[in-house]
């Protein structure tokens, strides 16, 4: 069992890779190949709205930003939950269409409060458009 040093210098370690794009192009897929044929453990943006009726949490964090406008809270969660991966494995991929450089830069704030090295955080962004 890792203890939470252990863990920690996992996070720290674990290479960390963030595809961001425009709904429908393929984050979601990009996520799962690089989970079954290159071993990442794929954290799929989607999942706090996807199961928002599930989670009571999910629900709040999803409707303060639809509906208020507080995004902080759902990119946190994204943050947090590509940490969570990153304790058990080396390899992490976070799929999600986050549109705002504000938005990324906060979860990449969170990844690196969270202990990741920010040599290890890949952020694939080229394919985006021109306007953010």
């Amino acid at each position: 069992m890792n203890t939470t040093s252990d863990k920690y210098a996992t996070i720290k370690s674990a290479q960390i890779v963030y595809v961001i794009g425009p709904g429908g192009t393929g984050k979601t897929f990009t996520g799962d190949y690089m989970a079954v044929m290159h071993d990442y453990h794929h954290v799929d943006g989607d999942i706090p709205l996807k199961h928002m009726c599930l989670v009571p949490e999910y629900k709040e964090i999803s409707e303060k930003w639809i509906i208020e406008g507080d995004w902080d809270p759902f990119y946190s969660e994204l943050a947090r939950l590509t940490l969570e991966g990153a304790k058990d494995n080396d390899k992490v991929v976070l799929s999600h269409a986050t549109d705002k450089n504000d938005h990324r830069d906060h979860v990449i704030k969170k990844l690196i409060e969270g202990g990741a090295n920010v040599d290890c955080i890949i952020v694939q962004r080229e394919w985006w458009s021109s306007r953010v």
